[in-house]
């Protein structure tokens, strides 16, 4: 079973980055649109510090089975599969380069990428008291 975050920014969010795409939420949110090996830990890194990430789905198989990251992708396109469950948890946009699914079976953290996924290297807690914003 998987987590599902992804960027959500506020219509002011986005008034902010046109105004400004100097400032730490432009980079934040530019960065995450072309991440690669060498700096996906960098970029998610400063999207957590701006606190754009939240929880959006969580992703599983129907009989309590593990499901794969092709998988998940597929299902947070749209396109669940047989025995694949999608709970929705607010708004969502469609799987994207630079969504997390943390995996609730073991901790661990996948950044979607152009080609495949990262894995990062951390814990992660997405909790709105965690953040830290400029």
């Amino acid at each position: 079973m998987f987590m599902i975050y992804q960027r959500i920014i506020s219509k002011a969010q986005v008034d902010a980055v046109n105004k400004n795409p100097e400032s730490s939420l432009a980079k934040a949110h530019f960065g995450l649109l072309f991440p690669n090996e060498d700096n996906a830990q960098e970029c998610v890194n400063a999207a957590l510090n701006v606190g754009i990430y939240q929880k959006t789905m969580l992703i599983g198989a129907t009989d309590g089975l593990s499901v794969t990251l092709e998988q998940v992708f597929n299902a947070g396109n749209g396109y669940p599969g047989e025995g694949v469950n999608v709970v929705s948890m607010g708004r969502h946009a469609s799987m994207s380069v630079g969504d997390i699914a943390v995996s609730l079976l073991d901790d661990d953290v996948y950044l979607c990428m152009p080609h495949g996924w990262h894995v990062l290297d951390m814990e992660l807690s997405l909790e709105p008291a965690s953040y830290k914003c400029d």
